[in-house]
């Protein structure tokens, strides 16, 4: 993380602001702090015959090395190096590609798509960022706009809804469930808009953060709401996977292939942690597949505890006052039955068991952000 801090996974704004562009011609070298070109060196030598027979003689062995054991590069290194652009190949032929988007017409017909009602679905090689942002600039720059990037992991879809009742629709009530919400959102802008039309852009839709089906489903109920249009960008090919026909049919997508071929700068910047294990491996998805196996029970039990948990400020509570608060909702008798509501919970490392001064207390495992996302599946749940 740099030294000015997190940044935001999602960004209100009325007007585009134009990036700091490089030079065409500028081509720097990537040193090291002794001064020296930093270089990829590949070197091999080739065998003989008689190599190869004493090859054959050797038993292969199962390496146990994993990746959690590679040496990475961290944030920092990473964004420097693909800051200075180390690979300017075709610098000037995906620079007309992407003119050539707005000057044949392309890009008109996206704009007319949206006002008629229907949400872009981007897909094709290469980073989406600078397209869908010159876009932006020169069709919809007197509406307001909101950008999610979804490839970052601490993206939260109720987030992404208090920004749109509060900013764009001047609605501060509180809400039980994000579902109420988005119906009073979608009352709102039919009887009192203040803005004609509101834009949502989602970069990499098929994200971690919000490939889940219920995080699908909000989206989809967030595009009924007849002033709000959504431009959303797919980066992998079984991305379309994630909608089935009713829910695909709910968005009004319109796919359009617009490869760029740019490089993934921002979306890379998480790939190190993704790949070493570093960041929590929980996600949205399998901790859904978790809850689907257990009963209505067991999930008013986890409510419990991460409400009682956000309610304190803090990430544990204790066995005792736990049971006491399930006991008084009629949801256990005994602390027999909280310990089997609590085991997958435990098993899966959502939930951490431990003893501190001779008192048993369990802490809840997940990020801010995961957390709440859990919450509104289990309020979700409840209100069917």
């Amino acid at each position: 993380m740099s030294k000015r801090g997190k940044k935001p996974s999602v960004k209100l704004t009325k007007n585009f602001i134009k990036e700091k562009k490089r030079g065409k011609d500028e081509d720097e070298d990537i040193q090291n702090k002794d001064g020296e070109k930093e270089f990829i060196d590949v070197s091999y030598e080739e065998e003989s015959d008689e190599d190869d027979d004493e090859d054959d003689k050797e038993v292969l062995k199962t390496s146990k090395k994993d990746l959690s054991g590679l040496r990475y590069m961290s944030t920092q290194d990473n964004y420097r190096i693909l800051s200075q652009n180390p690979f300017p190949k075709h610098t000037k032929e995906k620079e007309a590609l992407l003119d050539s988007y707005f000057k044949n017409g392309k890009t008109n017909e996206l704009f007319n798509e949206l006002l008629l009602g229907y949400n872009i679905l981007l897909h094709g090689e290469g980073s989406k960022i600078n397209l869908v942002k010159r876009f932006i600039n020169e069709y919809t720059k007197k509406y307001p706009s909101i950008f999610v990037n979804a490839f970052l992991p601490n993206v939260d879809i109720k987030e992404i809804v208090d920004i749109i009742s509060v900013k764009l629709f001047n609605n501060s009530k509180k809400y039980s469930t994000v579902n109420q919400q988005i119906r009073d959102l979608n009352t709102l802008s039919q009887e009192q808009p203040l803005y004609k039309h509101i834009f949502l852009i989602i970069y990499n839709i098929d994200g971690m953060a919000l490939n889940s089906y219920s995080s699908q489903v909000l989206l989809s109920e967030l595009a009924q709401i007849p002033n709000l249009h959504i431009i959303a960008t797919i980066d992998n090919y079984n991305a379309n996977l994630i909608w089935d026909v009713a829910l695909d049919a709910r968005f009004r997508w319109v796919r359009h292939s617009m490869p760029t071929y740019e490089n993934y700068l921002k979306e890379l910047l998480k790939e190190s942690s993704v790949y070493t294990g570093k960041e929590s491996s929980l996600t949205l998805s399998s901790i859904e597949s978790v809850l689907k196996s257990l009963t209505d029970t067991a999930k008013d039990v986890l409510k419990i505890l991460i409400n009682h948990t956000m309610e304190l400020k803090q990430r544990e509570c204790s066995k005792r006052n736990l049971y006491e608060l399930c006991f008084d909702e009629f949801l256990v008798s005994e602390e027999s039955s909280l310990n089997s509501h609590l085991v997958e919970y435990i098993d899966h490392k959502m939930i951490r068991e431990f003893t501190k001064h001779g008192e048993t207390f369990l802490s809840v495992q997940m990020n801010k952000s995961l957390t709440k996302q859990v919450l509104v599946i289990l309020e979700a749940n409840t209100q069917e």
